[in-house]
């Protein structure tokens, strides 16, 4: 006698889906590769090596390339690395699950060219004595703070650009995080004549081939201006027309600074050496401030 198999029971997840990957989900299926698979995020290809989707849980780092679930489940007891779903249709088909897009989701995004880096530096100054200056084993902050002094003043990128992009261990490696914050840094703070983030964005897109995937599709959401949420109210109080209260930029910095194992660190050491470098080209800086030192230091060593 033959056991009665019962039908497939599949659950159905709603999930928001960011205008970033919204063409993927709503357009026709196709089976795409899961890049990496963690407890609240996985990541999937879209084709080419800049295009990548997060499908995350909502206690997960908000990413602007990311579809988000609204509960909490753990998606690497599902899916694992090089597992292939099915994305189009309105959603992603998960083994033994559909996560179905109800609505579009609202990533932030970095505002245009609305502060003055000295005000800026001043409130890091106060607010976060040391602020961003990790330890630098790897030199990468020196070389994000020459790259943003040689963009501003005109001089060519590309040798810098290529020193950071895919530089370092991670899905994002720590050379990428950093470009990430320079040119969000430089959206929040550049104002025109200066050519600084057209002249990076064109020299880091042209090597996004050297880095993950992952990295690159989040490199490519950077300038633009896209980021997680507080990266983005970072910069938005930093490049604020009133001084930022030194407890609410303290509290942002240390949520912003917990983003992924290094990436958060990264991207704030980035965003440093920004108003670094905007600052030193701007006035003068006192020879006992911390983020004067670093800049300094490394002139020194690389005149």
């Amino acid at each position: 006698m033959s056991a009665l198999v019962g039908p497939l029971v599949v659950a159905s997840w709603p999930a928001a889906v960011s205008p970033l990957v919204a063409a993927w989900i709503d357009g026709p299926p196709r089976g795409r590769r899961v890049l990496s698979a963690f407890a609240t995020c996985l990541y999937v290809e879209l084709g080419s090596h800049d295009r990548v989707m997060a499908v995350h849980t909502p206690d997960a780092v908000q990413l602007p390339i990311g579809v988000r679930l609204s509960g909490p489940v753990r998606l690497n007891d599902l899916v694992h690395a090089g597992d292939v779903v099915t994305v189009g249709g309105g959603r992603v088909q998960l083994p033994g699950a559909d996560v179905v897009g109800v609505r579009r989701s609202r990533p932030v995004r970095v505002g245009l060219g609305g502060g003055t880096a000295p005000s800026a530096w001043r409130s890091l100054g106060l607010a976060l004595p040391g602020a961003g200056l990790r330890d630098d084993l790897d030199g990468l902050d020196d070389v994000a703070t020459r790259l943003c002094v040689a963009a501003l003043t005109g001089r060519p990128v590309q040798a810098g650009v290529g020193r950071l992009v895919g530089a370092g261990r991670g899905l994002t490696p720590s050379g990428d995080d950093l470009l990430c914050g320079i040119l969000l840094s430089l959206r929040a703070f550049e104002r025109p004549p200066h050519g600084a983030h057209s002249a990076l964005k064109r020299a880091v897109l042209s090597r996004l081939h050297r880095t993950t995937s992952i990295s690159a599709a989040l490199i490519s959401a950077a300038t633009q201006g896209w980021a997680a949420p507080d990266i983005v109210r970072l910069l938005g109080l930093l490049a604020g027309s009133v001084p930022p209260r030194p407890t609410e930029l303290c509290a942002v910095w240390n949520r912003a600074q917990c983003i992924g194992h290094t990436s958060g660190a990264d991207l704030l050491a980035g965003i440093t050496a920004t108003v670094t470098a905007l600052t030193s080209l701007a006035s003068p800086m006192r020879d006992t401030d911390p983020l004067s030192v670093r800049l300094r230091q490394s002139e020194a060593a690389h005149a």
